[in-house]
């Protein structure tokens, strides 16, 4: 009997999911290119924290260890999707205001109010 793929649905900023199905291995980031989904990434190393979204319910398991969220961060629920991969079906919410409450300091200049 062959396993499903975990399922990762993400809350985006416009108010609407999409969920991605996420093979053995590949990161939540791929998946979501894969699928079509326009995220905004960086370095795909986990250096940056470009691709960071919060999880609100599930767990995921790293492909390497993260360098730009910290282990505070992560405990808070923060993931660099670049180098997650689900541990099960998740749901993670990503946006820029998302990026502007992990990270003030790096993104505190990113304009979120005209992102309709």
């Amino acid at each position: 009997m062959s396993q499903e793929s975990p399922t990762v649905t993400f809350e985006l900023a416009d108010g609407n999911t999409a969920t991605v199905d996420v093979e053995d291995g590949e990161s939540i980031l791929d998946a979501a290119d894969d699928a079509g989904l326009d995220l905004r990434s960086g370095c795909r190393q986990g250096q940056c924290t470009s691709c960071t979204g919060k999880l609100v319910s599930g767990e995921v398991e790293y492909i390497e260890e993260p360098k730009a969220v910290t282990e505070d961060k992560r405990e808070d629920g923060w993931v660099s999707l670049c180098i997650a991969t689900p541990d099960g079906d998740c749901t993670v919410a990503k946006s820029d205001e998302v990026l502007v409450e992990a990270f003030p300091r790096v993104w505190q200049d990113l304009d979120v109010a005209g992102d309709d």
